[in-house]
């Protein structure tokens, strides 16, 4: 999962560095390039971003789950998803540093774009909702997986045709040599 994970943000980093692209762009046509409005522009960008990251944490543990093909408890994927967001935020904020480098430390009103340097006001918030979305979409697998036994076999069935085919022509088999056997006609 932590290498689907690793792919996943990459093709994110890349995606922001196109938008961090296009912020310069978009700043240097009016004029402002080296202003705060830049730094709050490309703040805007991080910061949808970690929405999306967020967004991202649980599906890939759901794609996980699903893959693995059994009932799965939110509680065992908490530490792992809070894990790599607190990851994905420091990522964040590093990148807009290195990347806004020049313009950060050629400002001189230091103060006014302090809150646009840290994810920190959005990071607890972002910590919550990971935990509600990532228990809320366990719980539609695994009531699509099946809440009892019967619903499991019935959709392991469904999932697998095949192997649904074999065992149900087993049975059947077997359902028919019993009535043969009762009715006297064959005797093993």
């Amino acid at each position: 999962m932590n290498e689907l994970l690793t792919l996943r943000w990459k093709e994110r980093d890349r995606e922001l560095q196109k938008e961090f692209l296009r912020v310069r762009q978009e700043m240097a046509s009016r004029g402002i390039l080296n202003s705060s409005e830049t730094i709050k522009k490309a703040y805007e960008a991080i910061e949808f971003e970690f929405g999306l990251n967020r967004q991202m944490i649980t599906q890939t543990i759901v794609d996980h789950v699903v893959q693995l093909g059994k009932v799965a408890k939110a509680g065992d994927y908490q530490e792992l998803a809070q894990g790599q967001l607190s990851e994905r935020k420091q990522h964040l904020e590093r990148n807009l540093e290195n990347t806004f480098k020049n313009i950060l430390s050629g400002l001189s009103s230091k103060a006014m774009i302090e809150p646009f340097r840290s994810l920190n006001n959005q990071y607890e918030l972002a910590t919550r909702e990971l935990d509600t979305e990532l228990n809320k979409a366990i719980i539609e697998y695994n009531k699509a997986f099946g809440s009892n036994l019967t619903d499991q076999l019935k959709n392991q069935f469904l999932n697998n045709p095949v192997l649904a085919v074999i065992i149900l022509s087993a049975a059947g088999a077997t359902f028919i040599a019993g009535l043969l056997r009762l009715m006297g006609v064959i005797g093993f």
